[in-house]
């Protein structure tokens, strides 16, 4: 923040600022300390605000498209006369439907792709809960069994866990899916070693 602060963004430039809800803090006190520094610089001139994107991560572009793609509509919008100003809006109304169920299916996708599993699983990890975890890279791995990476997830589960000789057997079947994967190399090594 103190470096953003000793080069200002200029205040003659509009700004939408889109802000992750999933932030990348854990400790409540940096999530609300993230919050406010975004939330400030929308109140800091009148050509900007601050819009916390739900559902959202890092990639507020890829999880909520039409989000962006309004956001910088709006933004052009400012620099059309009041004529061209409607059809953008009539255009933006007509994609919004079209959008808003394009979103709804991705959304499906999403939450039942191997993706998301991993992130829950590593999500639930982070936060104390590796037998939870185990159970949901399970899942990913019962669902995408070709995929070396679910395998690694399950394997590391099993290796936080303390369970060596499940983590070695799955490493191996990362292995067998991927004969290139150094990090299941290295894992083997070191387990194999103690």
């Amino acid at each position: 923040m103190d470096v953003m602060r000793s080069a200002p963004f200029p205040n003659k430039i509009p700004a939408t600022d889109l802000i992750s809800e999933k932030t990348p803090f854990i400790d409540s006190a940096d999530i609300s300390d993230w919050i406010h520094c975004q939330q400030d610089f929308g109140r800091s001139a009148v050509n900007r605000k601050s819009l916390i994107a739900y559902g959202t991560g890092h990639y507020i572009f890829l999880d909520n498209q039409s989000l962006v793609i309004d956001a910088i509509a709006m933004q052009y919008a400012q620099l059309l006369d009041k004529r061209q100003q409607d059809e953008l809006y009539r255009r933006g109304f007509e994609y919004s439907f079209t959008a808003a169920n394009e979103q709804k299916k991705r959304d499906f996708a999403y939450y039942h792709s191997e993706r998301f599993l991993n992130e829950w699983g590593y999500y639930l990890m982070s936060h104390g809960e590796k037998e939870k975890a185990l159970e949901v890279f399970k899942l990913n791995s019962a669902l995408f069994p070709q995929s070396a990476n679910v395998w690694d997830s399950e394997a590391e589960a099993y290796e936080n866990l303390g369970d060596k000789d499940n983590a070695i057997r799955f490493y191996e079947k990362v292995l067998e899916l991927d004969p290139h994967s150094t990090n299941a190399r290295e894992h083997l090594k070191n387990l194999r070693k103690e």
